[in-house]
């Protein structure tokens, strides 16, 4: 703003009045910065920056423009560097070196008595060109018909909003779609090859000067499921008994571990508990039962499934026809046959007869008949004497054991011997009677008959017909 003053001068001497002078003075504002540098920028190392730009408005003259350098915000020439030769209104800040750095200008105007004014900081922050890597799968091998675990990729580094690409490293082909930053390839099947990689680009700002960041290459491979041992076709056993436990045996695969788990074939529900290599069936009830089990692994889709194991129950043995009960003979005479038969149990049994003069029907305690080894015995009647038989049934397979059959009681007697009670005289007259002829008897088995003879002289003897001495004969 102009102002205006004047002068009168009066000379003391000659009281004449002198001629009025008009002063002109100019007072600006103070200068400021009208236009501040950029904020903030952020770029990759070597990237490109915006020139930094101050302008000003007010003050006297043009100024002398210095830049400076610092680490923190101070915009105070005297904390910060001064850089040599940057006396303009514009600065390009070198991206050389990874780190954050602060800028401001300072106008100098060596008119007017204006001073020196700073500008606002210019933060400048130089990053690392983008790193990416790529989260290794927790497994390199997998089975058929597996997955794996998403590829992730992560980064440091890098300006801006990245952008993905997944390629199949195998033919170096893009894979389509795969845009993210995780990936997976799905179900596999048993001889391919996983080979992968990604990249990683920052394309929103293209003077950023930011690398494209390729990761490395992760692999995996698809292997065949695990190979497994044959079950036990099939076993036969008897109710209650030990059973031969079932095993198997697994090899190939991927991952480290094996686990299994048996199932009940009947159902193809999961046997609770029975997660070993091993598992003996129950036999607490009679039928047939089919189990197989199931083989994992702690890699992704490693599963096989074994064959399957048939286990028959049949009930214990028992005798189902037993030997005779008693019989009795005469020395030397005919005895039926012993004969057992059985029922249910596994296999054909073995036999042993024994004998024993009471009815214990307990080897232990009996005479074991050598050479007596078939279902039928036909006792000896050579001696007088009662004996009790019984038989012993031994089945091998199938844990079914033995059993023994009931006694069989087999007497001997002697032969019959008949006596006729003599009468009291020898002699008697013409016309006379005797006592009656009695005759008594031992020996002999069952109910006798009898027939009288009589003879003249002793010989020969004829059936009883007449009155004279007599004979005779007990038929059994």
């Amino acid at each position: 703003m102009p102002y205006h003053c004047c002068s009168h001068y009066i000379n003391s001497n000659t009281s004449c009045d002198g001629l009025d002078t008009n002063f002109y003075s100019t007072v600006n504002p103070e200068p400021s910065i009208d236009t501040q540098p950029i904020a903030d920028q952020t770029v990759c190392l070597d990237g490109t920056l915006q020139d930094l730009t101050v302008t000003y408005i007010d003050g006297v003259g043009v100024p002398e423009y210095q830049w400076y350098q610092s680490t923190e915000c101070t915009a105070d020439p005297n904390n910060a560097i001064l850089l040599s030769g940057e006396t303009t209104s514009s600065y390009t800040p070198l991206t050389d070196q990874v780190g954050i750095l602060y800028y401001f200008a300072e106008l100098t105007f060596l008119e007017g008595g204006c001073g020196s004014i700073v500008s606002e900081c210019a933060r400048v922050e130089v990053v690392a060109d983008p790193l990416a890597t790529i989260t290794t799968p927790s497994v390199s091998e997998i089975c058929d018909g597996g997955e794996i675990d998403d590829l992730v990729v992560t980064y440091t580094g890098g300006v801006g909003t990245p952008t993905y690409q997944w390629y199949d490293a195998s033919t170096g082909q893009a894979i389509g779609g795969a845009t993210l930053d995780t990936y997976n390839p799905g179900i596999l099947v048993e001889g391919s090859y996983g080979y992968y990689y990604v990249e990683i680009s920052f394309n929103d700002n293209p003077d950023n000067g930011c690398d494209l960041a390729t990761s490395q290459t992760v692999s995996f491979e698809v292997v065949a499921d695990p190979v497994l041992t044959d079950l036990l076709v099939t076993q036969t056993v008897c109710l209650g008994s030990p059973v031969t436990a079932l095993e198997v045996e697994a090899s190939g695969g991927a991952g480290t571990t094996y686990g299994y788990q048996w199932y009940d074939a009947s159902t193809n529900q999961p046997i609770d508990g029975e997660t070993l290599d091993t598992f003996t069936p129950s036999t607490s009830a009679v039928g047939t039962f089919n189990y197989y089990v199931i083989v994992t692994t702690d890699a992704s889709g490693c599963e096989t499934q074994s064959t399957t194991s048939e286990v028959i129950v049949v009930p214990v043995p028992s005798i189902d026809t037993q030997p005779i009960a008693d019989q009795t003979v005469c020395l030397d005479g005919t005895v039926q046959d012993l004969t057992v038969t059985y029922i249910d149990g596994v296999g054909v049994p073995e036999y042993q007869w024994y004998q024993s003069t009471e009815c214990t029907a307990d080897p232990n305690n009996a005479i074991l008949l050598s050479g007596e080894t078939t279902s039928s015995y036909t006792p000896l009647t050579d001696q007088v004497g009662v004996l009790y038989y019984f038989a012993e049934l031994t089945f091998l397979e199938g844990g079914c054991g033995s059993i023994v059959s009931e006694c069989a009681k087999v007497e001997v007697v002697a032969d019959p011997l008949a006596t006729i009670t003599i009468p009291s005289v020898s002699e008697i007259c013409d016309g006379g009677e005797i006592d009656d002829l009695v005759v008594t008897y031992t020996g002999g088995v069952g109910t006798p008959t009898y027939q009288w003879y009589y003879s003249m002289d002793g010989d020969p003897f004829q059936a009883v017909g007449s009155d004279l001495s007599l004979h005779i004969i007990l038929v059994f």
